[in-house]
């Protein structure tokens, strides 16, 4: 993720922190307005704010956070919530930013049952349907659509390097985080923390609202 080919479009190759995207959210649209309601009353309904949950990066957008969200999200996560192993599956590019190159995760029964507390939080009795696919994820670059053709490009140059190392059966990758060998290849992580975010906006400027530890075996 320190490379940051020089970008023909706006937008492409932000620095970002590493994270597992979990989760992308917006609650439950407002009932309709009553015949009755003044139209400024309306109009506030219809700008309900709406909020993005990734883990570790969530986000919440249209002005400041909703402490009753926040709270609710917060108490989604099981008291106790152990620390989560994360197993890299292959990467992939995808045809929307926010997946331009992806690390695909090895399926994980902790992670899915995680993910779906949060969005029931989120979203209340609507309930949270599937996962969409690629989620969760963990995001390598993200790349405008305006040179979409670069992440395919990327991608291959990082395969030849042996950056990206997939296995022969296509069921797991290997990431050199470093220059050398051997040291700083990584297959996966722990996930330690759960950050809520808001991620309006350039990436760049994305905040950090809340940071949840979870449970580690040295605790």
């Amino acid at each position: 993720m320190s490379r940051h080919p020089k970008p023909s479009t706006p937008h492409s190759f932000p620095h970002f922190h590493p994270h597992v995207t979990l989760a992308t959210l917006r609650p439950a649209p407002p009932p309709p307005a009553k015949r009755d309601e003044t139209e400024p009353a309306a109009a506030a309904a219809a700008a309900a704010a709406s909020f993005k949950f990734s883990s570790p990066l969530p986000s919440y957008s249209h002005g400041d956070p909703d402490p009753t969200m926040l709270l609710a999200i917060r108490e989604a996560i099981p008291l106790g919530q152990s620390a989560i192993r994360v197993r890299f599956a292959r990467v992939l590019t995808g045809d929307a930013y926010f997946l331009s190159i992806y690390t695909a995760l090895a399926p994980s029964t902790e992670l899915a049952q995680l993910r779906a507390a949060l969005v029931q939080a989120a979203v209340g009795d609507v309930g949270p349907g599937p996962a969409p696919p690629a989620f969760p994820h963990l995001s390598l670059f993200y790349v405008a659509d305006g040179e979409a053709d670069a992440r395919v490009r990327l991608l291959q140059e990082l395969e030849r390097e042996g950056v990206v190392r997939h296995s022969a059966d296509g069921l797991s990758v290997a990431l050199r985080c470093t220059d050398g060998d051997g040291a700083g290849v990584l297959e996966g992580f722990t996930g330690t923390q759960i950050w809520i975010v808001d991620s309006e906006g350039p990436v760049e400027g994305w905040k950090v609202l809340d940071k949840i530890l979870l449970a580690t075996s040295d605790h």
